[in-house]
Protein backbone atom coordinates (compact mmCIF):
# COMPACT_ATOMS: atom_id res chain seq x y z
CA UNK A 1 0.00 0.00 0.00
CA UNK A 2 1.40 3.43 -0.78
CA UNK A 3 2.42 5.60 1.73
CA UNK A 4 0.07 8.46 2.90
CA UNK A 5 1.53 12.06 2.90
CA UNK A 6 -1.16 15.35 4.04
CA UNK A 7 -1.69 16.61 0.41
CA UNK A 8 -2.65 13.17 -0.65
CA UNK A 9 -5.14 12.55 1.94
CA UNK A 10 -6.23 16.55 1.57
CA UNK A 11 -7.21 15.92 -2.00
CA UNK A 12 -9.35 13.01 -1.27
CA UNK A 13 -11.39 15.21 1.23
CA UNK A 14 -11.40 17.83 -1.28
CA UNK A 15 -13.37 15.86 -3.65
CA UNK A 16 -15.98 15.87 -1.56
CA UNK A 17 -18.78 17.96 -2.84
CA UNK A 18 -21.85 16.10 -2.12
CA UNK A 19 -23.55 14.67 1.42
CA UNK A 20 -24.39 11.96 -0.07
CA UNK A 21 -24.29 8.66 2.03
CA UNK A 22 -22.70 7.24 -1.62
CA UNK A 23 -19.97 10.16 -1.38
CA UNK A 24 -19.41 9.94 2.47
CA UNK A 25 -19.05 6.12 3.03
CA UNK A 26 -16.39 6.01 -0.73
CA UNK A 27 -14.38 8.40 1.54
CA UNK A 28 -15.14 6.10 5.20
CA UNK A 29 -14.00 3.01 3.16
CA UNK A 30 -11.07 4.43 2.03
CA UNK A 31 -9.72 5.71 5.00
CA UNK A 32 -10.68 2.55 6.42
CA UNK A 33 -7.79 0.51 4.80
CA UNK A 34 -5.00 2.69 6.70
CA UNK A 35 -4.58 0.84 10.32
CA UNK A 36 -1.08 1.91 11.43
CA UNK A 37 -0.87 4.66 13.12
CA UNK A 38 1.46 6.97 10.97
CA UNK A 39 -1.24 6.70 8.67
CA UNK A 40 -4.13 6.96 11.10
CA UNK A 41 -2.00 10.55 12.28
CA UNK A 42 -1.48 11.85 8.35
CA UNK A 43 -5.25 11.25 8.54
CA UNK A 44 -6.68 13.13 11.47
CA UNK A 45 -4.29 15.84 10.60
CA UNK A 46 -5.59 15.93 7.21
CA UNK A 47 -9.22 15.78 7.71
CA UNK A 48 -8.94 18.47 10.49
CA UNK A 49 -7.46 20.97 8.39
CA UNK A 50 -9.54 20.35 5.66
CA UNK A 51 -12.30 20.83 7.94
CA UNK A 52 -10.44 24.51 9.04
CA UNK A 53 -10.05 26.17 5.75
CA UNK A 54 -13.58 24.26 3.92
CA UNK A 55 -15.26 27.75 2.73
CA UNK A 56 -18.84 26.03 2.39
CA UNK A 57 -20.56 25.00 5.44
CA UNK A 58 -21.70 21.79 3.16
CA UNK A 59 -18.14 20.38 3.01
CA UNK A 60 -17.82 20.88 6.73
CA UNK A 61 -21.30 19.32 7.00
CA UNK A 62 -19.90 16.42 4.24
CA UNK A 63 -16.31 16.34 6.91
CA UNK A 64 -18.14 15.97 10.06
CA UNK A 65 -20.37 13.54 8.42
CA UNK A 66 -17.34 11.45 7.06
CA UNK A 67 -15.82 11.30 10.60
CA UNK A 68 -18.68 10.15 11.64
CA UNK A 69 -18.95 6.93 9.74
CA UNK A 70 -15.24 6.16 10.11
CA UNK A 71 -15.50 6.33 14.25
CA UNK A 72 -18.40 4.08 13.96
CA UNK A 73 -16.79 1.45 11.80
CA UNK A 74 -13.88 1.40 13.52
CA UNK A 75 -16.16 1.04 16.83
CA UNK A 76 -17.37 -1.89 15.22
CA UNK A 77 -14.29 -3.43 14.02
CA UNK A 78 -12.25 -2.52 16.99
CA UNK A 79 -9.82 -0.47 15.71
CA UNK A 80 -9.20 1.19 19.17
CA UNK A 81 -5.81 3.61 17.35
CA UNK A 82 -8.30 4.90 15.35
CA UNK A 83 -10.81 6.41 17.59
CA UNK A 84 -9.10 8.16 20.36
CA UNK A 85 -6.76 9.55 17.84
CA UNK A 86 -9.24 11.71 16.26
CA UNK A 87 -10.97 12.97 19.43
CA UNK A 88 -9.07 16.01 19.92
CA UNK A 89 -9.30 17.14 16.44
CA UNK A 90 -13.46 16.45 16.75
CA UNK A 91 -13.25 19.07 19.33
CA UNK A 92 -11.30 21.48 17.70
CA UNK A 93 -13.96 20.90 14.88
CA UNK A 94 -16.80 21.61 16.92
CA UNK A 95 -15.24 24.92 18.43
CA UNK A 96 -14.65 26.03 14.73
CA UNK A 97 -17.78 25.33 13.50
CA UNK A 98 -20.37 25.59 15.77
CA UNK A 99 -20.51 29.01 14.64
CA UNK A 100 -22.90 28.26 11.47
CA UNK A 101 -26.40 26.77 12.51
CA UNK A 102 -26.45 24.30 10.47
CA UNK A 103 -23.46 22.65 10.76
CA UNK A 104 -24.06 22.59 14.45
CA UNK A 105 -26.96 20.95 13.84
CA UNK A 106 -25.06 18.14 12.05
CA UNK A 107 -23.06 18.42 15.16
CA UNK A 108 -25.46 17.92 17.43
CA UNK A 109 -27.04 15.19 15.78
CA UNK A 110 -23.57 13.26 15.79
CA UNK A 111 -22.33 13.46 18.97
CA UNK A 112 -25.59 12.78 20.45
CA UNK A 113 -25.36 9.47 18.35
CA UNK A 114 -21.75 9.03 20.06
CA UNK A 115 -23.45 8.84 23.32
CA UNK A 116 -25.47 6.67 22.47
CA UNK A 117 -23.86 4.02 20.74
CA UNK A 118 -20.95 4.63 23.43
CA UNK A 119 -18.30 5.30 20.12
CA UNK A 120 -16.17 7.71 22.57
CA UNK A 121 -16.29 7.50 25.70
CA UNK A 122 -19.16 9.48 28.29
CA UNK A 123 -16.96 12.17 29.28
CA UNK A 124 -15.45 12.86 25.75
CA UNK A 125 -18.99 12.92 25.05
CA UNK A 126 -20.10 15.30 27.77
CA UNK A 127 -16.82 17.49 27.05
CA UNK A 128 -18.18 17.66 22.95
CA UNK A 129 -21.54 18.66 24.40
CA UNK A 130 -20.36 21.34 26.35
CA UNK A 131 -18.01 22.70 23.99
CA UNK A 132 -21.01 22.55 21.33
CA UNK A 133 -23.17 24.42 24.08
CA UNK A 134 -20.31 27.20 25.21
CA UNK A 135 -20.23 30.79 23.86
CA UNK A 136 -16.61 31.13 23.01
CA UNK A 137 -15.66 30.80 19.03
CA UNK A 138 -12.47 28.75 18.14
CA UNK A 139 -12.74 29.69 14.75
CA UNK A 140 -8.70 29.30 13.42
CA UNK A 141 -7.86 27.78 16.41
CA UNK A 142 -4.68 25.60 15.52
CA UNK A 143 -3.93 24.49 18.95
CA UNK A 144 -4.82 21.05 18.26
CA UNK A 145 -1.41 20.75 15.85
CA UNK A 146 0.41 21.21 19.61
CA UNK A 147 -1.86 18.36 21.64
CA UNK A 148 -1.08 14.64 22.35
CA UNK A 149 -4.02 12.68 21.98
CA UNK A 150 -3.33 10.14 25.15
CA UNK A 151 -2.70 13.25 27.01
CA UNK A 152 -6.11 14.85 26.00
CA UNK A 153 -8.00 11.24 26.41
CA UNK A 154 -6.47 10.95 29.81
CA UNK A 155 -7.16 14.28 31.08
CA UNK A 156 -10.53 14.20 30.08
CA UNK A 157 -10.59 10.53 32.04
CA UNK A 158 -9.43 12.28 34.84
CA UNK A 159 -11.69 15.32 34.92
CA UNK A 160 -14.92 12.98 34.75
CA UNK A 161 -13.27 11.35 37.41
CA UNK A 162 -12.75 13.78 39.87
CA UNK A 163 -16.10 15.34 38.66
CA UNK A 164 -17.89 12.39 40.12
CA UNK A 165 -16.12 12.52 43.28
CA UNK A 166 -16.67 15.72 44.57
CA UNK A 167 -20.49 15.37 43.40
CA UNK A 168 -20.61 12.15 45.50
CA UNK A 169 -19.23 14.51 48.39
CA UNK A 170 -20.94 16.88 48.24
CA UNK A 171 -24.26 14.79 48.51
CA UNK A 172 -22.74 13.18 51.41
CA UNK A 173 -22.16 16.40 53.48
CA UNK A 174 -25.61 17.53 52.25
CA UNK A 175 -27.58 14.41 53.66
CA UNK A 176 -25.15 13.23 56.51
CA UNK A 177 -26.20 13.99 59.66
CA UNK A 178 -22.70 14.15 61.27
CA UNK A 179 -20.53 17.02 62.82
CA UNK A 180 -17.28 17.84 60.74
CA UNK A 181 -15.20 19.32 63.45
CA UNK A 182 -16.03 17.04 66.01
CA UNK A 183 -14.96 14.32 63.42
CA UNK A 184 -11.83 15.51 62.39
CA UNK A 185 -10.90 15.66 65.71
CA UNK A 186 -11.61 12.71 66.65
CA UNK A 187 -9.57 11.03 63.66
CA UNK A 188 -6.67 13.17 64.30
CA UNK A 189 -5.93 11.31 67.67
CA UNK A 190 -4.57 8.60 65.88
CA UNK A 191 -1.26 9.49 63.84
CA UNK A 192 -2.04 7.06 61.42
CA UNK A 193 -5.76 7.75 60.44
CA UNK A 194 -4.43 11.21 60.49
CA UNK A 195 -1.89 10.79 57.98
CA UNK A 196 -4.72 9.31 55.52
CA UNK A 197 -6.42 12.52 56.19
CA UNK A 198 -3.36 14.26 54.94
CA UNK A 199 -3.26 12.00 52.05
CA UNK A 200 -6.85 12.67 50.99
CA UNK A 201 -6.52 16.65 50.82
CA UNK A 202 -3.74 15.88 48.74
CA UNK A 203 -5.76 14.06 46.43
CA UNK A 204 -8.43 16.75 46.30
CA UNK A 205 -5.54 19.20 45.42
CA UNK A 206 -4.53 17.01 42.66
CA UNK A 207 -7.99 16.97 40.79
CA UNK A 208 -8.05 20.62 41.67
CA UNK A 209 -4.80 20.61 39.42
CA UNK A 210 -6.70 18.50 36.61
CA UNK A 211 -9.48 20.64 36.61
CA UNK A 212 -7.49 23.83 36.01
CA UNK A 213 -5.16 22.04 33.27
CA UNK A 214 -7.75 20.92 31.60
CA UNK A 215 -9.53 24.52 31.76
CA UNK A 216 -6.19 25.98 30.29
CA UNK A 217 -6.00 23.12 27.27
Amino acid sequence: MTALTLETVMRRFADVHSVSQEAIETISLWVMHYRDKRSIDIIVEAWLESFKIAKKDEQRIALFYIMNDVVQRAKMKHMDVLIPTFQPAVLSAVTMGKGSPSVKHVMQRCIDIFGERQVFTEASVNVMKNMLQSEENGEGDESYVELDSEEVYRKIELFERGRLIVTRGMEVLRNGDFDCKALMKDRMRDRTVAAQLVMETQQVKTYEYVFGSWITL
